[in-house]
């Protein structure tokens, strides 16, 4: 992009260049002090967008696990009523629809292993074997803020009176485990390179303005003394 990091770069080069040629210029100087001032802009453009990107992953995350949720109460909910039909010996068709719907619907956001009981209820496990549903027993998934990280909110899962710990391979797959992937892998990638961009621009352009003069033909190292005789 016209406004991105690379251009604010190419832009504080060519200023520099322009510098080297017509050093005792002040307008020279002044804009190279504006395009050092803009790259740093787009630095902080680009941490900040990230940062949003995360907020937007979170958002997403909780909404998946509220959809998530649901579908699981329901899925109990068909499994008590499909249990009090059966034993009345009639076949309770709608019933094992919405059955099939709502595993469907729960593994598009996580993979989950349905087995079909004899009174036609099911039983749902995730990838790491963790009941979900068992009869109308239901477990449940929640945020909260990481323990070594509170701006970090982390998943969990009550089952079985447990809380446990939640990560993307446990979810095995699905929506959820991709944006938690994109969330914790990929942003934080993103954000290290970047890191490590400014870093390295930073440590070179100050590296190379102690070596300099400034305008009154003073040597930057010499800790704003004068040189005189050769000292």
């Amino acid at each position: 992009a016209e406004t991105g990091i690379g251009t604010a770069m190419d832009d504080l080069s060519l200023a520099l260049a322009d510098a080297v040629n017509r050093p005792f210029d002040p307008s020279v100087r002044t804009v190279v002090g504006s395009r050092a001032g803009a790259l740093a802009e787009r630095f902080a453009d680009a941490r900040a967008r990230l940062d949003e990107m995360r907020g937007q992953a979170d958002l997403r995350i909780r909404e998946s696990i509220n959809k998530l949720n649901s579908s699981l109460r329901q899925l109990a909910s068909i499994n008590d009523q499909v249990a009090k039909v059966a034993s009345s010996g009639q076949p309770p068709n709608d019933l094992l629809d919405q059955r099939d719907q709502l595993v469907a619907e729960i593994n598009q956001r996580m993979k989950a292993n349905g087995y079909i009981n004899a009174d036609g209820t099911v039983s749902l496990f995730s990838a790491s074997g963790q009941a979900l549903v068992v009869g109308g027993s239901v477990a449940q998934f929640s945020l909260t803020a990481d323990v070594l990280d509170p701006t970090r909110l982390s998943i969990s899962l009550t089952t079985s009176g447990n809380q446990i710990p939640v990560s993307n391979d446990s979810l095995g797959g699905g929506e959820l485990a991709g944006l938690m992937r994109f969330r914790d892998e990929d942003l934080r990638a993103t954000g290290a390179k970047l890191g490590r961009l400014a870093g390295a621009i930073s440590y070179a352009y100050n590296l190379q303005q102690s070596l300099g003069r400034d305008a009154a033909g003073v040597a930057q190292d010499d800790g704003g003394r004068r040189s005189h005789g050769g000292r």
